[in-house]
């Protein structure tokens, strides 16, 4: 309690006083911020689905002209393709386990882990190879009559 005025808070560094206050209103507003971008690209709006499909189709032509230079993920990225959703649920909560367990963020430091969140994100994405389908010719039939259809006598 501050003696003039008889009221907890007066003192600097002490909640609901002066800069600390706004530092916390601004990580509280930064966050908020994240988690609705979040929230509004996850969702079933045409904007954010054609946001997500224009990012998703850069990532493949940018996985596509790595793949023309002769740039190959192999069974990592079969394995990535295969696991995407545990590996994107994996990054979020380890992005939400470093912010739960900042000492104090800030706005900076959460803005900082969005776009450390974002770079897996890309990475995953980009890692992520469906694996290649082997095309199989057709084998030809056999025309009608001409003998092929019938077993070949082989002589002993």
């Amino acid at each position: 309690m501050n003696e003039r005025s008889g009221l907890a808070g007066d003192e600097p560094g002490v909640a609901g006083s002066g800069p600390v206050s706004r530092q916390r209103w601004r990580t509280i507003l930064v966050l908020a911020l994240v988690v609705a971008a979040g929230a509004f690209l996850t969702g079933q709006s045409t904007t954010a689905v054609r946001t997500r499909h224009s990012l998703a189709a850069g990532i493949g032509w940018l996985r596509g002209s790595a793949e023309h230079a002769g740039w190959r993920t192999g069974p990592v990225g079969t394995w990535v393709d295969a696991n995407k959703q545990l590996l994107r649920i994996a990054a979020v909560a380890l992005a939400a386990l470093a912010l739960v367990f900042w000492g104090q963020p800030t706005g900076k430091s959460v803005a900082l882990l969005a776009g450390l969140l974002l770079v897996a994100l890309a990475l995953i994405e980009f890692l992520g190879q469906p694996p290649q389908r082997t095309i199989v010719a057709p084998q030809p039939r056999p025309e009608p009559g001409s003998g092929s259809s019938t077993p070949k006598r082989v002589n002993p």
